[in-house]
């Protein structure tokens, strides 16, 4: 029996044949039966399906059938883009080509990619843009008149950001019904289009920030199937916590009142007094003064490189913001009450709650007033200064998802390719607070890995806990040899933006015949575009390119996995969990550091085989996996693939298996 059958009866079993590349899969067949279930029985569900099971169209096919049969809604949320967009252009454009059932489906994105025409035209004069704006506004202007959704990604060009954000929409600045362009509005336009759908595709980023707005952002939803669920607990744990910098203080002041371009709000509120004018600004200018002095003492005595400093002390450094904050506060709320237009109501108000929002988040970080919650300063060098944030995180997400997800919707189906440690969910479930019984399924993936992929773990190499330059220096040899091997076609994953900056410039000494990509140095789509359209490029990349990464073919065929990845043991976050762990009498090693190292070492792994005809090698350069008693559980984890620690096996795999007649010469 096919999916289709299974799904929608037998009469549909000649789908299949319809079904561009479909082919029956007993583990996705197995999978769709599973998240059926799950709708029927009002279930969570957890599924862990291999590369290559065909999860989105397991998942796709019994919520659409459940959404169409009871008029439910179901929420689609996935970590990146690429493959929200998969689902959006490709899967769901397949399945209602052949289903002869009327359904929708909506890509759901940030209001702020909206254009808002009353903010356009509100700004429309050229002298209210910065210099060098007006030509880009005036494009805009022509697009806004022809435009259907009023997208930022529509537009033929990219915007510069500072005129974006004076014409985009913004929640705490919309008017809503009393705006005069409320009918035409884009994005109101959108949300019935999203009320009006079976299916809402999201990611993971809006979902949450849904869930942080109280649920204001998404029209009401029955169920949610959460795709590459691996990564829900960081991303709860950055939307649950607070952060303010100092480039955000500037940003909220600016758009009040910008000194040096004389642009801002304030300077369009109609009928001010010429006293109540200045007086508006010189409240700024004290409150801009004292978050210019706050910030400044931090990056003195703290630290103005890339770096994160764990706060432990209440009262670590005085707040110069208070008085000024309430000062400016209390003039605008006594302003607001001579408003002479909804327009500048609007616009004090989204102000005033910006500036309470900055006050409330400092107070709660400098005082610690939160318990379970992870205090930090991290630092950004940018190109003018350093980008200086205070943040707090909570320490443990399950609760609040608990409350705010699993409680108030079922079901809740999670679904990725590793959510499992030895076999079983039970750490995931921990992560994220899942106490009842929820429908589990593990399945493989098809591929045949024993037959197109090899580890190599070579020999000798020292400790790098325990001896970690030489072992620099022989992980650097071994990383030559396979790049003078297959002379491109490789990503080096590492832990450690440091090292991976190192390693980087050694390479592009040694070989200045190839293309050295590095993260940071260009946008992730950009690398990823470089180093697929040029075999000879080796892509060096840190946490985010261990997972969600989807480069088949012939131009990825050797990942190199510099260390295990383990948490960095002076990260604030992973920090504090270890240590909370240890408070409650648990070894955080075995309960927290092992089970999340083995599951980023799948990702990792997984960034080779994408499709049924690739085939390449993974070299593990950290001995650790075989000489430490906990190595076995990684190698246990990984598919069934052919294992080697000489390299003159891995070069008769490549020239073998690869069929690289060249080894080691220009190709």
């Amino acid at each position: 029996m096919n999916i289709f059958s299974l799904i929608f009866g037998k009469d549909k079993a000649g789908l299949v044949e319809r079904y561009e590349g479909f082919e029956t899969r007993l583990q996705q067949t197995a999978m769709a039966s599973q998240v059926m279930e799950a709708f029927i029985q009002k279930q969570h569900c957890l599924v862990e399906a291999g590369t290559g099971v065909g999860k989105s169209l397991a998942y796709l096919l019994p919520a659409i059938r459940w959404s169409c049969k009871t008029g439910k809604k179901v929420v689609i949320s996935t970590f990146t883009k690429a493959l929200q967009e998969q689902i959006v252009f490709k899967d769901i454009p397949a399945i209602q080509k052949i289903l002869d059932i009327d359904f929708k489906a909506e890509l759901c994105i940030g209001s702020q990619n909206f254009l808002c025409k009353r903010r356009l035209q509100k700004n429309t004069g050229a002298e209210l843009f910065p210099k060098g704006h007006q030509q880009q506004a005036g494009h805009i202007l022509d697009w806004s008149a022809k435009t259907t959704t009023g997208i930022i990604s529509e537009l033929p060009f990219v915007p510069q950001s500072s005129l974006w954000n004076k014409i985009r929409r913004e929640s705490d600045l919309c008017m809503k019904r009393k705006s005069p362009y409320y009918k035409e509005c884009f994005y109101y336009q959108k949300r019935k289009d999203m009320s009006r759908a079976n299916l809402m595709i999201v990611n993971h980023h809006l979902f949450f920030a849904h869930v942080a707005s109280g649920g204001y952002i998404l029209p009401e939803f029955d169920a949610i199937i959460f795709d590459e669920a691996h990564t829900l607990e960081d991303v709860a744990t950055e939307y649950l916590g607070s952060a303010i910098s100092n480039t955000q203080v500037k940003f909220c002041l600016d758009r009040y009142d910008n000194p040096k371009t004389g642009q801002g709000f304030w300077r369009q509120i109609a009928g001010l007094s010429q006293r109540d004018f200045q007086a508006g600004r010189k409240l700024a200018m004290d409150v801009r003064e004292a978050a210019d002095i706050f910030f400044a003492e931090i990056i003195l005595q703290y630290g103005q490189g890339n770096e994160k400093i764990r706060i432990r002390k209440k009262g670590l450094f005085p707040y110069y913001l208070q008085d000024p904050v309430e000062g400016l506060i209390s003039f605008l709320a006594e302003i607001l009450k001579s408003a002479q237009s909804k327009e500048d109501e609007v616009e004090i108000i989204a102000f005033i709650k910006k500036l309470q929002t900055i006050d409330t988040a400092l107070k709660i970080i400098i005082d610690m007033t939160l318990p379970d919650y992870v205090y930090w300063i991290e630092f950004q060098k940018l190109s003018r200064g350093v980008r200086c944030s205070l943040r707090c995180a909570p320490l443990e997400v399950g609760l609040e998802f608990r409350t705010k997800v699993l409680e108030e919707i079922c079901p809740v189906v999670f679904v990725s390719a590793t959510l499992a440690v030895k076999g079983t969910f039970d750490f995931y479930k921990t992560s994220l607070g899942i106490n009842e019984e929820a429908l589990e399924l593990i399945v493989d993936s098809p591929f045949d890995y024993f037959r197109k992929s090899l580890l190599y773990v070579p020999a000798g190499l020292p400790d790098p806990g325990e001896l970690p330059e030489e072992h620099y220096a022989a992980a650097f040899e071994e990383a030559q040899r396979l790049i003078r091997l297959l002379q491109g076609r490789t990503f080096i994953l590492f832990t450690n933006t440091a090292l991976m900056a190192r390693i980087s410039q050694q390479l592009k000494s040694l070989f200045p015949e190839l293309t050295i990509l590095r993260q940071g140095e260009l946008s992730a789509p950009e690398l990823i575009k470089q180093f697929k359209s040029n075999s000879r490029s080796i892509l060096l990349g840190t946490n985010t390119f261990w997972q969600g990464v989807d480069i088949p073919g012939r131009a990825l065929e050797c990942v190199i996995l510099w260390k295990l990845p383990f948490s960095v043991p002076d990260d604030p976050v992973p920090e504090a969990k270890m240590e909370k762990l240890v408070a409650e009498g648990k070894n955080a090693f075995e309960h927290y550091q092992l089970p999340r190292a083995v599951m980023m070492t799948r990702q990792g792994f997984g960034r080779l085989i994408r499709t049924q005809e690739d085939k390449g090698l993974v070299a593990v350069l950290d001995p650790r996996i075989r000489t430490k008693r906990y190595g076995q559980q990684f190698v246990d984890s990984l598919p069934s693939v052919r294992k080697t620690r000489r390299f003159e096996s891995v070069e008769a795999f490549i020239r073998e298996t690869l069929d690289l007649s060249l080894m080691g010469k220009k190709r």
